[in-house]
Protein backbone atom coordinates (compact mmCIF):
# COMPACT_ATOMS: atom_id res chain seq x y z
CA UNK A 1 0.00 0.00 0.00
CA UNK A 2 2.87 2.38 0.40
CA UNK A 3 3.51 1.96 -2.75
CA UNK A 4 0.27 2.82 -4.10
CA UNK A 5 0.05 5.94 -1.89
CA UNK A 6 3.71 6.77 -3.07
CA UNK A 7 2.40 6.72 -6.60
CA UNK A 8 -0.58 8.67 -5.89
CA UNK A 9 1.46 11.33 -4.20
CA UNK A 10 3.44 12.00 -7.33
CA UNK A 11 0.27 11.69 -9.88
CA UNK A 12 -1.45 14.54 -7.40
CA UNK A 13 0.90 17.03 -8.25
CA UNK A 14 0.08 17.47 -11.85
CA UNK A 15 -2.51 16.52 -14.60
CA UNK A 16 -1.42 13.66 -16.76
CA UNK A 17 -2.79 12.66 -19.58
CA UNK A 18 -1.37 8.92 -19.36
CA UNK A 19 -3.48 8.37 -16.49
CA UNK A 20 -6.85 8.89 -18.31
CA UNK A 21 -5.72 7.22 -21.18
CA UNK A 22 -4.57 4.22 -19.40
CA UNK A 23 -7.83 4.39 -17.74
CA UNK A 24 -10.13 4.28 -20.75
CA UNK A 25 -7.62 1.80 -22.94
CA UNK A 26 -8.41 -0.91 -19.72
CA UNK A 27 -11.81 -0.21 -19.75
CA UNK A 28 -12.13 -0.67 -23.26
CA UNK A 29 -9.81 -3.52 -23.56
CA UNK A 30 -11.96 -5.74 -20.88
CA UNK A 31 -15.46 -4.06 -22.33
CA UNK A 32 -15.93 -2.93 -18.72
CA UNK A 33 -18.88 0.09 -18.35
CA UNK A 34 -18.13 2.95 -15.45
CA UNK A 35 -20.27 5.47 -14.10
CA UNK A 36 -19.98 8.47 -11.41
CA UNK A 37 -21.50 9.80 -8.60
CA UNK A 38 -20.48 13.25 -7.99
CA UNK A 39 -20.61 15.52 -5.12
CA UNK A 40 -17.04 17.54 -4.03
CA UNK A 41 -15.81 16.92 -7.71
CA UNK A 42 -19.02 18.76 -9.39
CA UNK A 43 -18.61 16.89 -12.28
CA UNK A 44 -15.46 16.93 -12.85
CA UNK A 45 -14.59 13.37 -13.11
CA UNK A 46 -16.92 12.56 -15.70
CA UNK A 47 -15.72 15.04 -17.46
CA UNK A 48 -12.35 13.10 -17.43
CA UNK A 49 -13.94 9.95 -18.18
CA UNK A 50 -16.03 11.19 -21.00
CA UNK A 51 -13.24 13.67 -22.58
CA UNK A 52 -11.36 10.90 -25.13
CA UNK A 53 -12.44 9.81 -28.32
CA UNK A 54 -14.06 6.73 -28.05
CA UNK A 55 -15.03 7.25 -24.38
CA UNK A 56 -18.79 6.29 -25.65
CA UNK A 57 -18.04 2.30 -25.23
CA UNK A 58 -17.18 2.56 -21.80
CA UNK A 59 -18.44 5.75 -20.07
CA UNK A 60 -22.66 5.69 -19.49
CA UNK A 61 -22.65 8.74 -17.06
CA UNK A 62 -23.04 10.31 -13.82
CA UNK A 63 -24.78 12.04 -11.22
CA UNK A 64 -23.64 15.33 -9.72
CA UNK A 65 -25.25 14.77 -6.34
CA UNK A 66 -23.83 18.04 -4.79
CA UNK A 67 -26.64 18.52 -2.66
CA UNK A 68 -28.15 16.50 0.19
CA UNK A 69 -30.97 16.28 -1.64
CA UNK A 70 -29.92 14.84 -4.18
CA UNK A 71 -27.78 12.35 -2.58
CA UNK A 72 -31.38 10.93 -0.95
CA UNK A 73 -33.05 11.03 -3.88
CA UNK A 74 -30.94 9.99 -6.75
CA UNK A 75 -28.88 7.94 -5.19
CA UNK A 76 -30.22 6.00 -2.07
CA UNK A 77 -28.96 7.32 0.77
CA UNK A 78 -30.75 7.58 3.73
CA UNK A 79 -31.73 10.36 6.09
CA UNK A 80 -30.91 7.76 8.93
CA UNK A 81 -27.38 7.47 7.48
CA UNK A 82 -26.53 10.96 6.74
CA UNK A 83 -28.00 11.71 10.46
CA UNK A 84 -25.51 8.88 11.87
CA UNK A 85 -22.32 9.57 9.66
CA UNK A 86 -22.48 12.93 8.01
CA UNK A 87 -22.76 13.60 4.12
CA UNK A 88 -18.36 13.59 4.06
CA UNK A 89 -18.20 9.87 5.38
CA UNK A 90 -17.45 6.56 3.91
CA UNK A 91 -20.83 5.26 4.54
CA UNK A 92 -22.23 7.88 2.15
CA UNK A 93 -19.68 7.39 -0.08
CA UNK A 94 -20.16 3.84 -0.72
CA UNK A 95 -24.09 4.55 -0.84
CA UNK A 96 -23.34 6.72 -3.28
CA UNK A 97 -21.51 4.52 -5.70
CA UNK A 98 -24.07 1.53 -4.84
CA UNK A 99 -26.79 3.55 -5.78
CA UNK A 100 -25.36 5.09 -9.25
CA UNK A 101 -24.46 1.40 -10.44
CA UNK A 102 -27.98 0.13 -9.65
CA UNK A 103 -29.38 3.27 -11.61
CA UNK A 104 -26.86 3.27 -14.19
CA UNK A 105 -26.24 -0.79 -14.50
CA UNK A 106 -22.53 0.04 -14.97
CA UNK A 107 -19.78 -2.75 -14.27
CA UNK A 108 -18.03 -0.02 -11.79
CA UNK A 109 -19.53 2.92 -10.24
CA UNK A 110 -16.87 5.69 -8.67
CA UNK A 111 -18.30 8.32 -5.96
CA UNK A 112 -16.86 11.22 -4.37
CA UNK A 113 -17.86 13.01 -1.28
CA UNK A 114 -15.74 15.51 0.80
CA UNK A 115 -14.86 18.99 1.88
CA UNK A 116 -13.20 21.42 -0.89
CA UNK A 117 -12.97 23.97 0.94
CA UNK A 118 -12.93 26.91 2.42
CA UNK A 119 -13.28 26.16 5.65
CA UNK A 120 -17.07 26.89 7.32
CA UNK A 121 -18.58 26.87 10.58
CA UNK A 122 -20.32 23.27 9.47
CA UNK A 123 -17.13 21.92 7.80
CA UNK A 124 -14.02 23.90 10.10
CA UNK A 125 -10.02 23.67 8.47
CA UNK A 126 -9.38 20.13 9.53
CA UNK A 127 -12.17 18.98 8.08
CA UNK A 128 -10.86 20.56 4.29
CA UNK A 129 -9.34 18.40 1.69
CA UNK A 130 -11.01 15.11 3.77
CA UNK A 131 -12.72 12.83 0.65
CA UNK A 132 -14.19 9.72 0.23
CA UNK A 133 -13.99 8.11 -2.78
CA UNK A 134 -16.27 5.25 -2.95
CA UNK A 135 -15.89 2.49 -5.65
CA UNK A 136 -18.27 -0.19 -7.06
CA UNK A 137 -16.60 -3.22 -8.61
CA UNK A 138 -18.55 -6.27 -10.00
CA UNK A 139 -16.73 -8.32 -7.41
CA UNK A 140 -16.76 -6.14 -4.30
CA UNK A 141 -16.77 -2.68 -2.69
CA UNK A 142 -14.43 -0.43 -1.08
CA UNK A 143 -13.88 3.25 0.16
CA UNK A 144 -10.68 5.09 0.18
CA UNK A 145 -10.04 8.04 2.57
CA UNK A 146 -7.52 11.00 1.43
CA UNK A 147 -6.52 13.80 3.16
CA UNK A 148 -5.89 16.89 0.71
CA UNK A 149 -4.35 20.01 0.36
CA UNK A 150 -4.57 22.93 -1.54
CA UNK A 151 -7.24 25.75 -2.53
CA UNK A 152 -10.73 24.25 -3.48
CA UNK A 153 -10.23 23.73 -6.85
CA UNK A 154 -6.72 22.02 -6.09
CA UNK A 155 -8.18 19.39 -3.61
CA UNK A 156 -11.44 18.90 -6.32
CA UNK A 157 -8.69 17.92 -9.06
CA UNK A 158 -6.61 15.76 -7.02
CA UNK A 159 -9.94 14.42 -5.79
CA UNK A 160 -10.06 13.11 -9.47
CA UNK A 161 -6.18 12.30 -9.79
CA UNK A 162 -6.70 9.30 -6.64
CA UNK A 163 -10.19 8.38 -7.85
CA UNK A 164 -8.21 7.65 -11.35
CA UNK A 165 -4.89 6.57 -10.21
CA UNK A 166 -6.62 4.28 -7.69
CA UNK A 167 -8.84 2.51 -10.91
CA UNK A 168 -6.34 2.30 -12.97
CA UNK A 169 -3.95 0.23 -9.90
CA UNK A 170 -6.53 -1.94 -9.20
CA UNK A 171 -8.06 -2.95 -12.56
CA UNK A 172 -4.13 -3.47 -13.60
CA UNK A 173 -3.97 -5.73 -10.60
CA UNK A 174 -7.20 -7.62 -10.06
CA UNK A 175 -7.97 -8.59 -13.81
CA UNK A 176 -6.87 -11.48 -14.97
CA UNK A 177 -6.02 -12.38 -19.27
CA UNK A 178 -9.56 -13.02 -19.98
CA UNK A 179 -10.83 -9.51 -18.74
CA UNK A 180 -12.51 -10.58 -16.02
CA UNK A 181 -12.14 -9.21 -11.98
CA UNK A 182 -10.80 -11.47 -9.80
CA UNK A 183 -9.73 -11.14 -5.78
Amino acid sequence: MAEFQEVLDESMLHFDAKLDQDVASILKKNHYTISVAESVTGGLLADRLSSLPGSSDYFLGGIVCYHTLLKLSLCGVTPAMVKAHGVVSSEVALEMARGAKKLMKSAITISTTGVAGPATPAYPDPLVGTVFVGFSFPNGETVKQFKLSGEREVIRFQTTQVALEYLRQYLTSVTNEAGELFK
